[in-house]
C-alpha cells in the first residue's frame, strides 16, 4: 500500500515525466479510481448510518417524553400497588408500558417483574449506592438477604431505608401519615424538569396497599395476615408478608425513592 502511495503521489507530481510504461499508468490510475470510489461509498454509508441512528434517538427521546408527559395527568403508574423506577421498566415498549398502565393487570406485571428483576437487580443495587453511598453496608445486607431468600428481613429493612432517606433530605419520613408533613410530602415530591422526575407522580396514587392508612383495619382487625403494608409490616401485624414479589416491591419502592433523590426531586439535608 505504501508503494501504491508513492505511485500515485509520483504519478501526480510528474504528470508527463513520472516513467511508468502505459499498462503500469493505467493500472495504477484504474486502482486509484476504484478505491476513492470505494471511499466515497464507504462515507456516504456512514453518513446514512449517522443520520439514521441520530433521527431514531431523537424520535425515541420524543416519544418517551411526549408519553410521559401524558402519564402526569394519571395519579398512577403501572398499577396501585407498586412504586417503579426506570430500571424496571425501561426493557418495556411504549405499547406494552401504556397496556400494563391503563389494564392495570396485577398478573400479567408481577409475572413481568418475575422476568426483568433478575436481569436488572445488580444495576438497581449499584445505582442505589451510587445514590445513598454512606447506606453501602445496609444496601448490601438488603442484597444478601435477598439473594439468601430471607425476604420478611430484606422487605423491613428497605421499607426502613425507604423512610431513612426521606427523612435526612425532608426532615419527615415516606410514610409519616400526619395530615401536614403527608400534605408536604406529596407536594413537594413532585414531577421536575427532568424526565426520570415524571415518576415522582405515583406518589398521587392514595390507595396504594404500601403506603395507605390501616389504623382503622388494625382497630377492625380487618387487615390481611399476608398484607404488604409498611405499618402492619413494620409493627408485626402481618405475618405472612415475606414473598419473593413483596421483596421485590420493597426493593422496587428504594429504587424509585434513589431515582427521585437522583433528579433532585428529593433534596435537602444531606
Amino acid at each position: 500500500m505504501k508503494d501504491f502511495d508513492s505511485a500515485i503521489k509520483r504519478i501526480k507530481e510528474n504528470p508527463n515525466s513520472h516513467g511508468y510504461s502505459k499498462e503500469d499508468y493505467e493500472a495504477i490510475i484504474s486502482l486509484d479510481k476504484t478505491f476513492q470510489e470505494f471511499k466515497t461509498q464507504l462515507d456516504e454509508t456512514f453518513k446514512n448510518m449517522r443520520n439514521i441512528f441520530q433521527t431514531t434517538i431523537e424520535t425515541l427521546n420524543f416519544s418517551i417524553k411526549t408519553f410521559f408527559e401524558n402519564l402526569a395527568d394519571t395519579k398512577y403508574i403501572i398499577n396501585d400497588n407498586w412504586f417503579v423506577g426506570f430500571n424496571l421498566i425501561s426493557s418495556l415498549s411504549l405499547n406494552e408500558l401504556a397496556e400494563m398502565l391503563y389494564n392495570k393487570d396485577e398478573n400479567n406485571f408481577q409475572e413481568f417483574i418475575y422476568n426483568v428483576f433478575p436481569k436488572e437487580q445488580k444495576r438497581i443495587f449499584q445505582e442505589i449506592r451510587e445514590v445513598v453511598p454512606h447506606r453501602d453496608l445496609i444496601i448490601n445486607e438488603i442484597e444478601q438477604l435477598y439473594n439468601n431468600q430471607y425476604y420478611a428481613s430484606a422487605i423491613i429493612l428497605a421499607y426502613s431505608q425507604v423512610d431513612g432517606i426521606c427523612n435526612e433530605n425532608l426532615g419527615y419520613g415516606f410514610f409519616d401519615t400526619e395530615i401536614s408533613t403527608y400534605d408536604l410530602k406529596i407536594s413537594k415530591l413532585n414531577p421536575g424538569v427532568g424526565l426520570a422526575s415524571q415518576i415522582a407522580f405515583q406518589l398521587k396514587a392514595d390507595k396504594n396497599e404500601i403506603t395507605k392508612y390501616v389504623k382503622n383495619e388494625i382497630k377492625t382487625k380487618t387487615f390481611k395476615k399476608e398484607s404488604y403494608n409498611r405499618h402492619l409490616v413494620m409493627h408485626g401485624h402481618s405475618t405472612h408478608y415475606g414473598t419473593k414479589i413483596n421483596a421485590m416491591r420493597a426493593i422496587s419502592l428504594l429504587d424509585f425513592i434513589c431515582t427521585l433523590k437522583k433528579e433532585g426531586v428529593i433534596s435537602g439535608n444531606d
